[in-house]
């Protein structure tokens, strides 16, 4: 006997679902709560059916994504954590309002990544149409040295796990991405 462990069974908490009823309040809850990011009567559901299939908690889903119109959006910290639980290894090379750098390293193959303010100035997502000058103006994320940083960053982040370990973020993209999608 003093040989033998006992063995131990965690138990992840998973929400009480037992029927769609049970999703459809829970969804209610959830958009009630304002703190999932559900705008729209319906999202909460779509939120809680989410994560009774995924078997991932609320707040596992919130570290790891936002919701944008109602479309999950995964963070890039939450790209590069996947990206290491599976096997991989990042650098940081660069992490400015001029460049966002890094290198990525996973299954023998090594690639680095960047972007620079300059290289992100010649694409479409930085600019909107501002009716009233009728010029192309600076999108209001784009506009300050700090959320530059972040944009050139969430990019990076995402462009290069997508390349190299598509597993990761399986097509979602950043909040900063989608929120230059418009």
């Amino acid at each position: 006997m003093d040989n033998e462990k006992a063995l131990t069974v965690v138990t992840r908490p998973t929400l009480p679902i037992g029927s769609i009823q049970d999703l459809q309040t829970i969804g209610e809850l959830f958009e009630q709560s304002g703190m999932f990011g559900c705008n729209k009567r319906g999202q909460g559901l779509v939120l809680a059916m989410s994560c009774h299939l995924s078997g991932m908690t609320p707040l596992e889903f919130r570290a790891r994504y936002h919701l944008i119109e109602g479309n999950p959006a995964m963070k890039a910290e939450a790209m590069l954590a996947e990206f290491s639980k599976l096997g991989g290894k990042y650098k940081v090379q660069a992490r400015t309002a001029d460049e966002a750098k890094i290198a990525l390293e996973i299954a023998g193959q090594k690639q680095e990544f960047g972007l620079t303010w300059a290289e992100a100035q010649a694409e479409p997502f930085v600019w909107a149409w501002d009716k009233e000058t009728k010029q192309k103006v600076l999108k209001k994320n784009w506009a300050t040295p700090r959320s530059r940083m972040q944009m050139l960053w969430a990019r990076v982040v995402s462009d290069s796990v997508r390349v190299m370990c598509p597993q990761v973020n399986q097509g979602v993209y950043t909040p900063e991405e989608v929120a230059d999608f418009g």
